[in-house]
């Protein structure tokens, strides 16, 4: 036996004992293996057929005396006898439609993600999976994205090109049809992250330097916020470029991040009332390129992302003591809290949840 396939079917095996011994599920296997080693295990089995990956494992139990464990064999009988053998019976470890095409399993938690490499649209399974293409062409890199899961609708930025103002603002069904731009080219600069909070989208326009909203149909289109009145675009000074954006709808109060230089240690955070164009308060500043915004559920924890990864405060933790107008307390440095994420050798702050990843659920 080759070296490639003893190891492809240790893998295997490994996999199917993770599995019958309830430490993850396939969906959460084929997300570890796939970023690992690019290979979706489960939906490999799938592929072949569970019968037959029983009947391999079946002649290894009995041609290798270092193999005694049915772990393996038990769980794919138990899937078998539920008439679930894979890609050829539309139900495996994974279902799939009429064209063989993989679906969730975990119905109604799905997550949206832009592609800014593909300048595409894809979803996948929040436990893992294998990813599909919605969209594989929404605009010249595209930013950020809310997912409507009600209306069955998805929402997002196309920056376009700095230099000009032919930023977009974008919908379409989530299966990918009916795309529309609510905001056409001319209107909007460079458009960054973007929040929905019931019929009203929100987002931050980076070298236009603007806060700007319009309902979901596109009407009631207006600028909130303008960080430089009366200078002519695009801005360079990147202390006015506005970037992330959140909005707390129970105080009617929106925050935004105003990101500076590169490693300038310039950026800014700031607040106001809904409605309101005056009471502008900065909340922090001299802070390490602030970039996207979240609120957690209970709305006493902005959670702020970093691109750089020399500080120790990318990642922030800010409270409020729960009344509207309160002002955020001022936290040291020790106080802010870094939480990093890495992936093939690199390291950002990031806050809890990515502003591209929205789920559909």
């Amino acid at each position: 036996m080759s070296a490639d396939i003893r190891i492809w079917a240790a893998i295997k095996r490994e996999s199917l004992f993770v599995v019958a011994e309830g430490v993850a599920e396939p969906a959460e296997v084929n997300s570890l293996l796939k970023q690992a080693f690019g290979i979706p295990v489960f939906s490999a089995i799938d592929q072949v057929g569970l019968d037959v990956a029983r009947d391999i494992e079946d002649h290894y139990l009995k041609v290798r005396n270092d193999i005694t464990r049915t772990d393996a064999t038990e769980l794919l009988s138990k899937y078998i006898k539920e008439g679930k053998l894979g890609v050829k019976a539309k139900h495996g470890f994974f279902d799939y439609d009429d064209d063989k095409k993989e679906t969730s399993t975990e119905k109604g938690h799905t997550l949206m993600y832009l592609n800014i490499a593909k300048n595409s649209i894809s979803k996948i399974s929040a436990n893992g999976g294998t990813d599909s293409i919605v969209m594989p062409s929404v605009g010249q890199t595209p930013d950020g994205i809310q997912v409507d899961p009600t209306n069955g609708k998805m929402y997002w930025t196309v920056m376009g090109s700095p230099k000009r103002p032919d930023g977009r603002i974008c919908s379409a069904n989530t299966d990918g049809t009916d795309l529309r731009d609510l905001i056409e080219p001319g209107s909007t600069h460079t458009p960054k992250q973007i929040q929905l909070k019931g019929d009203v989208l929100y987002w931050c326009d980076r070298e236009g330097g603007h806060i700007m909203t319009c309902k979901t149909d596109g009407t009631d289109f207006k600028t909130l916020y303008d960080s430089a009145p009366g200078e002519e675009r695009p801005l360079e000074d990147a202390t006015k470029w506005c970037v992330g954006i959140t909005v707390d709808t129970k105080r009617d109060l929106l925050y935004w991040t105003q990101k500076g230089p590169s490693k300038g240690g310039e950026g800014r955070m700031f607040r106001m009332e809904l409605g309101k164009s005056n009471g502008i308060q900065t909340i922090l500043h001299n802070l390490p390129e602030p970039i996207d915004l979240e609120l957690d559920p209970s709305g006493e924890t902005l959670y702020c992302k970093s691109p750089d990864p020399s500080h120790c405060v990318p990642g922030m933790l800010m409270y409020r003591d729960g009344q509207r107008r309160s002002t955020i307390r001022q936290h040291t440095q020790q106080n802010l809290r870094f939480l990093p994420i890495r992936r093939k050798g690199t390291s950002r702050g990031i806050f809890s949840r990515s502003s591209h990843c929205r789920s559909s659920t």
